[in-house]
């Protein structure tokens, strides 16, 4: 499961939880398949930084593409130049050409690169503010599941230990009433 579906597991898990009355809301949770969800969200975690690994990985994709692109650009400006060159009657002209070419090719390798490395960082940029927020709301859900179940286990607890004072006290009323009935 994705992490959309795990948190949607968990938001299930909440919403089918058994509330309890005059609780303010209280709810029993089953905690193993809380604490399950859990682990599953942290072990898909490392999914999210991955694709941030691969965008940085893209990014030099790009940028090595376009130096080729440049490369072939610069080549094809240099075979046009000799070829201008090899004319005795253009040699002056050629030489002008093939200067612009060059200097245009430069130019748009260039720009090519300038906007690469722009694309790269802002898909970067994005992918490490999407890891940070799930991160983030990972964190907070986690939080706001151990609350709730340490508030249950408490009150779990307090009736527990309300329910046993009650029963010790029960016991020590009819050993009383025992005893005043034997005499």
């Amino acid at each position: 499961m994705n992490l959309d579906e795990l948190f949607d597991r968990l938001q299930e898990l909440f919403d089918e939880s058994w509330r309890m009355p005059l609780s303010n809301g209280k709810a029993v949770v089953d905690v193993l398949e809380a604490t399950e969800l859990i682990r599953d969200i942290r072990s898909n975690l490392p999914v999210e930084l991955e694709q941030s690994r691969r965008i940085v990985d893209e990014r030099k994709e790009i940028v090595t593409t376009a130096r080729r692109e440049a490369e072939v650009m610069m080549k094809n400006a240099e075979e046009k130049a000799k070829f201008l060159v090899s004319r005795e009657e253009v040699v002056a002209a050629a030489n002008r050409e093939a200067n612009e070419i060059l200097l245009e090719a430069k130019r748009q390798a260039t720009d090519v690169l300038k906007q690469a490395n722009e694309q790269a960082s802002e898909q970067l940029e994005l992918a490490n503010k999407q890891a940070a927020e799930q991160i983030s709301d990972t964190n907070a859900r986690v939080k706001e599941m151990k609350t709730t179940t340490n508030e249950y286990v408490e009150q779990l607890l307090a009736m527990v230990d309300k329910n046993l004072t009650q029963a010790v006290a029960d016991v020590h009323q009819a050993q009383e009433n025992f005893k005043s009935a034997k005499l």
